[in-house]
């Protein structure tokens, strides 16, 4: 039989934390994306207390867009308690123990320098075709609290306008697109409700 206190003991076990940000609609046009699929639309982080954790496992899948074709989704199967974490279509889920590495072509602004993935975690390298830069806050350049490369007024730096490498780690950010879930239901007798399971993707159709 379901037991609804061994689900919440072993996602408390084996689970990890997770930002989570709902996707909202929005009134003024505004949203962080210019792609068909995510257009009018907002997301906002809901703040969840350091106990709250999930379970992911990666899995592969793919469905069939009538705009896009065939799209691969997949990468996590997340598993969530509902009175936790209710998933709803395009939120947005970030995980900080899960890290990537980039590496890009980085214009050297007026002030800080953006990059291209939002969630930044920590700079490996920076260089160009003259030097490789020092990092840190006594050193050219670091990852200042906007998530953006600062250059200290003392150290070495790009002239404004040159292109530079950056290499960094970054959070990986996955969305829920694909309309496949497994939504909780009561547990007879013993009362509450089996966890919430959905399919995770990393990638927007269209982008």
């Amino acid at each position: 039989m379901l037991n609804p206190v061994a689900f919440v003991q072993l996602i408390a076990t084996m689970g990890e934390s997770v930002r989570w940000f709902k996707c909202l609609p929005t009134y003024d046009g505004t949203h962080i994306s210019s792609t068909s699929a995510t257009a009018g639309r907002r997301w906002a982080e809901t703040l969840l207390p350091a106990r709250v954790k999930v379970l992911a496992r990666e899995q592969k899948d793919e469905f069939e867009h009538p705009d896009f074709g065939l799209v691969h989704v997949g990468d996590l199967i997340l598993t969530t308690l509902p009175d936790e974490i209710t998933v709803g279509f395009q939120d947005i889920f970030v995980f900080p123990l899960r890290t990537d590495i980039a590496r890009e072509a980085v214009t050297r602004g007026a002030g800080a320098d953006a990059l291209v993935q939002s969630y930044p975690v920590r700079l490996v390298a920076v260089s160009d075709a003259t030097r490789a830069y020092t990092l840190g806050t006594t050193g050219d350049c670091y990852l200042d609290a906007n998530n953006e490369i600062a250059w200290t007024v003392a150290g070495e730096h790009p002239a404004e306008d040159a292109v530079y490498t950056a290499e960094y780690t970054y959070n990986q950010v996955y969305w829920y697109m694909s309309g496949k879930e497994r939504a909780p239901r009561p547990i007879p007798f013993l009362g509450g409700t089996t966890p919430q399971q959905v399919v995770l993707t990393k990638k927007l159709p269209g982008d």
